[in-house]
């Protein structure tokens, strides 16, 4: 074989393992509900298993109430599209993790629960959820694509794969200024969305929800205790 013909074989080589390398450092598609993921922080190991931006003077031992806004879930599927049983399904996400949330927060005792955006010492909730496909080869898990909460000819396979996951975002909103003192974007990596049918329903989503609960609830209630604080990157 002629050299040159070796040194193009060796450059072909070099070509794609370099690709390969580069697919494997995707930067994570943006849901919709954060405006970016630029600063969230994954190394706060009081925050569980979330990515994190905190405000460096937010004080949340001086809040004593909290808001918990209507629930966003970020279906993927545009409105002319959208069936009235994925509506339905929708509409079922967001009421069952605002009443749980909201259940949590009085059961516990993590904050005082306000009916309204009116009230002194408060913080808002707002939160989004959507469901993301997951990339098996990437160590931080956090690689995402985002995914139509719904099956599609081009969505059907990676249900069927087990790789999708509930993505949950989340802000912390100080009532009175209307600053964001906190974001969060939390993966639901243990517990994968799986078909019993040949549809997407509630029941297939209940058990990534209810894990996703399980956890947001118990850092909101870190941040009660005030454990959550600013910590300046190194």
């Amino acid at each position: 074989m002629k050299l040159s013909s070796v040194l193009s074989l060796a450059l072909l080589g070099s070509l794609v393992l370099m690709t390969g390398c580069v697919s494997r450092t995707v930067v994570p598609k943006n849901s919709g509900f954060l405006k970016t993921y630029e600063g969230l922080d994954t190394k706060n190991a009081k925050f569980e298993k979330s990515m994190i931006r905190i405000s460096p003077e937010v004080d949340f031992a001086s809040y004593e109430n909290i808001y918990v806004a209507p629930v966003n879930v970020i279906s993927g599927v545009s409105k002319e599209n959208m069936t009235d049983k994925q509506r339905k399904l929708y509409a079922k996400i967001a009421e069952y993790v605002r009443i749980a949330y909201k259940k949590e927060i009085k059961d516990n005792g993590i904050y005082t629960l306000a009916e309204n955006k009116e009230t002194d010492k408060t913080l808002v909730l707002e939160i989004g959820l959507s469901a993301v496909e997951v990339h098996f080869d990437d160590v931080t898990w956090y690689q995402l694509s985002p995914i139509e909460l719904g099956l599609t000819g081009t969505s059907i396979s990676t249900y069927l794969d087990g790789a999708v996951r509930i993505l949950g975002e989340s802000r912390l909103i100080d009532i009175s200024t209307g600053k964001v003192l906190l974001r969060t974007m939390r993966l639901q990596k243990t517990e994968k969305v799986s078909l019993e049918t040949k549809e997407l329903n509630f029941t297939d989503l209940k058990p990534a929800l209810d894990a996703w609960l399980q956890g947001s609830t118990k850092n909101l209630a870190r941040i009660r205790e005030n454990l959550i604080k600013y910590e300046e990157k190194k």
